[in-house]
This record gives C-alpha cells, structure tokens and sequence, in this order.
C-alpha cells in the first residue's frame, strides 16, 4: 500500500510533533510505503494558471519544480494525507500552494456528478483521502468550513473513501492516537464523507455599503479570469454608486494601510501576499 503524505505545516513547530510521530506509528507495517512531502522544505512555484498542464502538456505542469514529483507520487498513491493547521476554515498557505498544482491529475473536460458539474478523471483510479487538520483552540465555525472544503475535494478527486478528523489544542499521546485511529478506521471501512453543514452566517444591522475594495490573488494579475470577474461585478457596484478600488497581489504594490466598507471581495487567499506594512492612521 502506498501511502502519500503532504506536510503543510509553514514552520516546525506549526503542528504538534506528536500528530506525525502517532501517524507514523500507526502506519508502520512491512507492506506500507509512505512518502511524505515537508512542503516548506519543497520547491513550488504559485500556478500559474495556464491550464498548459491540461492541453499543451497533459498531466504535467511545464513548472520544472517538485511540483511534478508530488503530483506524479498522488497519481500513483493509494492513500493521500494531509496534514495542515486549520487556517480561516482552509488550508494552509503552504499546502494549498501544493494543492493547486492537483489540476493536472484531472482532467479538462467536464461531466455531472449527482446533478452539479465536475471535472472528469484523467487516470482510471484515484487514492483514498485523508485530512487531519489542527486548531489552537476549539473554533466550531471554522470547523465546518474546514470539514466542507475536505468533503469538496474529496468529490473532485474521485477518492473511493475519504474522512476528515480535527484535532484541538495540544493533546496527550493517547487523545492523539484516538483521532487518527478513528480516522485511519474510517478508511479501512471504505467510509465516504457526507454533505457537512456550513455555519449560519449572522446577519447584522449596517449602513449602505460606499466603499468596495476587491483584491485579487491571482499570480496573473490583470490577466487573470478572477480579475476580469471581479472588475465587471466592480462595473455594476459603481452603477449604484458605491466607490471601488481593484488591488492585485501579484503587482507587489505595497499596502500600508487598508480599510474597507462592505462589501469586501476576495477571489481567494493566495499562496503567499506580498510584504505589506501596516500604518496606523492620524486620529
């Protein structure tokens, strides 16, 4: 059985020791190989976006960068493993850097699963899927989100069984190895993750909004397809009246100071934002 690992702790001391040592422990057997992949320590580059890996060069990113090597080792795995800090509901920079890279595992062309519109598989068989995420602290919103995304990828990458397990704090040895335990179990029973629900979102009393600043995260810039989203639904909100702003990470600009007024648009949290220092304002 081969087993992938993907680190996406963005230091050392990020996740607790203890989660990889009782993973490993759990694993340890004669017929199991595992690969695991310390991604602070890989080179990636940020994709591009050039969909190259679908049609010029199908199932390899022209990006000559460990990004290959990882993306061939999931293709071929049996079970893929995530570790990452449960970061605004997400995944780690540094793993959702590598994540992006999964595209070329799959296909260009489009199929309906269950009545929504998914991409179709490029190899005939895809790895189980596993993802322990960890919280400083207990944080039931941002659970779910986490619990959503890992059941939406789960969907994308065809995983035959896939779980998803949350670990809090800073547990002792034997909390740890109840987690993945159940976690590891839940893949043995060929256990496939259900619909999670996402937190009800409070609704507050505010003003009309007058201000919107859009930041786009794509390394293309004005290029990009999120970028000529964005400015077009910038286009209608200025038909209300409402002031916009459009800021690209990928220009380097420098932020000192940014404030903004509903509504706040952000096509997705980037790999990795540009320096930007904070200046407080006179008041």
């Amino acid at each position: 059985m081969k087993i992938v690992i993907l680190d996406g702790s963005t230091t050392e001391k990020e996740l607790p020791q203890g989660i990889r040592d009782v993973l490993f422990s759990l694993l340890a057997a004669p017929h199991h190989q595992i690969e695991i992949f310390t991604l602070r320590e890989s080179r990636i580059g940020a994709c591009a976006g050039d969909f190259f890996c679908w049609v010029p060069s199908p199932g390899q990113c022209v990006m000559e960068d460990d990004n290959r090597r990882i993306a061939a080792a999931v293709a071929t795995a049996d079970l893929l493993i995530y570790l990452t800090p449960v970061t605004f509901g997400g995944y780690s920079s540094t793993l959702k850097k590598a994540i992006d890279h999964q595209i070329q595992n799959i296909s260009p062309f489009f199929t309906t699963i269950h009545g929504e519109t998914h991409h179709e598989k490029r190899y005939p068989r895809y790895p189980d899927f596993l993802v322990i995420g960890w919280q400083a602290r207990p944080n039931p919103a941002a659970e779910k989100i986490f619990r959503h995304l890992v059941w939406r990828n789960s969907l994308n990458f065809y995983a035959p069984a896939s779980h998803c397990e949350i670990v809090n704090g800073d547990p002792s040895e034997a909390v740890l190895a109840s987690h993945i335990e159940t976690a590891l179990e839940a893949i043995e029973h060929r256990t496939v993750m259900s619909r999670p629900g996402l937190p009800v979102p409070q609704t507050l009393p505010s003003l009309p909004p007058r201000n919107a600043l859009l930041v786009v995260g794509s390394p293309r810039g004005t290029k990009s397809t999120s970028y000529a989203i964005g400015k077009y639904l910038m286009e209608q909100l200025e038909v209300h009246g409402i002031h916009t702003e459009i800021v690209c990470l990928s220009s380097q600009h420098p932020i000192c100071c940014c404030w903004s007024i509903l509504p706040h648009i952000v096509q997705d949290f980037p790999y990795k934002a540009p320096h930007t220092q904070y200046t407080p304002p006179d008041l």
